[in-house]
């Protein structure tokens, strides 16, 4: 706890905190259009969602995009497309933990050092 407190660690494990912010996510998207279109199902599901840009309003946006995942789950685009979009599932889920844990770690240390009297938290 008291490392979270020194300003030098501080900075760096917030620095940290926004590469895991933001690596998985650029690996991710990386990924994904890499390999959606080696099957013909992912790359019809890649012209509609091409065809799909995005309007003013949320609710046609939102309605676009369940009802392609909706149609993804159930195999309209092949297994490949489903597979893909459950590993991205998986992998986004496991990214929120992670920056669960790595921030409500900072969070934590900040709450116990206010209130175990060690001190103001640093911003």
């Amino acid at each position: 706890m008291e490392l979270l407190q020194d300003p030098t660690f501080r900075l760096w494990y917030i620095a940290g905190g926004v590469l895991l912010l933001i690596g998985p996510m650029l690996w991710l998207t990386w990924w994904y259009h890499r390999n959606i279109g080696s099957s013909s199902g992912g790359r019809q599901l890649m012209q509609r969602q091409n065809a799909n840009r995005p309007r003013p309003h949320v609710i046609p946006n939102l309605s676009a995009t369940v009802s392609m995942a909706r149609d993804i789950a159930s195999g309209t685009y092949g297994e490949h497309a489903k597979r893909m979009q459950n590993r991205v599932y998986w992998v986004t889920g496991l990214w929120i933990a992670a920056l669960t844990v790595y921030f409500g770690l900072l969070m934590w240390a900040d709450e116990a050092a206010r209130v175990g009297g060690g001190g103001p938290a640093l911003p």
